[in-house]
């Protein structure tokens, strides 16, 4: 199946909206019509050895756990080290702050 990856110039050139996602499944060779799905800010991990299409949210796995952990280590580390801090987006660093376990 291939999948088309949309900017915003499939919209007009208007910027998309945070926490929706634009869909197009192009596997029949035709557009079909676009779909809105507004996801909730959450962790996502997926094993891409074993499931390549990223189809099964691993995050609450407890086999993960010790990866996921060291991950988010990493990920902290490198939004320090790249002073990433959000503080002119408060929007962003509250959906941070929420949900960093």
């Amino acid at each position: 199946m291939s999948r088309k990856v949309l900017t915003k110039d499939d919209y007009g050139g208007a910027e998309l909206p945070r926490g929706e996602y634009y869909g197009v499944d192009m596997s029949r060779g035709e557009e079909l019509p676009r779909s809105v799905v507004t996801t909730p800010p959450g962790w996502e991990f997926y094993d891409l050895e074993k499931d390549p299409e990223e189809l099964h949210n691993r995050y609450d796995d407890p086999g993960y756990a010790k990866t996921i952990v060291e991950l988010k280590a990493q990920l902290a580390d490198m939004r320090r080290d790249f002073s990433e801090t959000d503080e002119n987006y408060p929007e962003i660093q509250k959906v941070i702050d929420e949900n960093w376990e």
